[in-house]
């Protein structure tokens, strides 16, 4: 009998070409962060941008707060359907782009 590993079956092995800029900010980020995987650093992104995505789905803006204790705007572009109530209703439109009804004349 193998003493092989059966992998995972609710696991998708995927294979990934990245550019050596965004290898290299893999790297930065495994070492920034301690993880002990790229795995694990694209598992954590994933995570945060579920969490940043959602909440642009309910039409909140991503701030962060300044060393100076003042709210900065995250200059980010996110496309997500903006919940308007309905489960599949809403306009798409980037996260944190200006909401164009509220301005209209």
């Amino acid at each position: 009998m193998s003493s092989a590993k059966k992998p995972n079956k609710t696991a998708k092995r995927m294979t990934l070409i990245f550019p050596e800029r965004t290898a290299q900010r893999l790297d930065r980020l495994q070492t920034l962060t301690d993880a002990s995987s790229a795995t694990e650093v694209l598992r954590n992104a994933l995570l945060v941008y579920e969490v940043v995505a959602e909440a642009a789905a309910r039409g909140s803006k991503l701030m962060e707060r300044t060393q100076e204790g003042g709210l900065a705007l995250l200059p980010i572009t996110l496309d997500v359907e903006i919940c308007d109530g309905e489960p599949d209703g809403g306009e798409v439109r980037p996260i944190n782009a200006p909401d164009l009804k509220s301005h209209a004349a």
